[in-house]
């Protein structure tokens, strides 16, 4: 363990004064050599290694290893990186093949060398950082979203059909048209009243509220 936490924490630097057991206790170095060359290279070995499984396409064990964000959630067995605890990060155990299931990972292909894995665990104990990721552009971007547009009255189509009985069918028959499409048949009493009872409370209409809303021929039954 003591020369893992030397590996790993860096060297122990000494003042002049020290050597002489002067009242100056040993410095600890505040940078840990090869530190900012692991942060490029062990997040380029998960990809080389490891995204073929645990990548966007396929998350095998639910573990997602393509972005920090997903190496730090981990996967169905618990997590695979613990920044600053090599004990506790599953992922070095899945590399070694020291876990419960004495599986090496990855499965297939060629797999990390002794040094690549002492990089890996030099990488998790000093934080596992990552570089920084570009973010791609959502789809769209650049566009002003709708619901900041300021409020306009559309122009409602003319159209003549039976179906079409105020300006919000119009508008939804043209955009039916634009795209080759025609309504559905429209829908019985008993459906309406089923599709409405379930909208307002959650729960079917009783056979008394279908009886009487069938049996209501009034234009406004619908309203009521």
């Amino acid at each position: 363990m003591a020369s893992l936490a030397l590996a790993v924490a860096g060297t122990i630097a000494r003042g002049p004064a020290a050597e002489n057991e002067g009242s100056q206790g040993p410095a600890l170095v505040t940078s840990v050599p090869g530190t900012r060359n692991r942060e490029e290279e062990v997040p380029a070995l998960l990809r080389k290694h490891c995204v073929r499984c645990h990548g966007a396409e396929e998350a095998q064990g639910g573990l997602r290893l393509d972005s920090r964000a997903g190496a730090l959630a981990g996967g169905y067995r618990g997590a695979a990186i613990v920044p600053g605890q090599v004990e506790k990060s599953l992922l070095l155990g899945f590399l070694t093949g020291k876990n419960e299931e004495n599986l090496v990972m990855p499965p297939e292909g060629a797999r990390l060398s002794r040094d690549e894995i002492v990089s890996v665990e030099a990488w998790i104990a000093t934080g596992a950082h990552w570089p920084m990721e570009a973010v791609p552009a959502a789809k769209g971007a650049g566009k002003r979203h709708w619901a900041f547009e300021p409020l306009a009255a559309p122009q409602v189509p003319h159209i003549r059909a039976e179906w079409v009985r105020n300006p919000i069918d119009a508008l939804v028959w043209q955009k039916l048209a634009e795209g080759g499409l025609r309504p559905n048949a429209e829908a019985s009493r008993t459906e309406l009243i089923r599709r409405v009872t379930f909208d307002l409370t959650g729960l079917p209409p009783t056979a008394a509220e279908v009886r009487d809303f069938v049996g209501d021929q009034s234009p406004r039954a619908y309203e009521r």
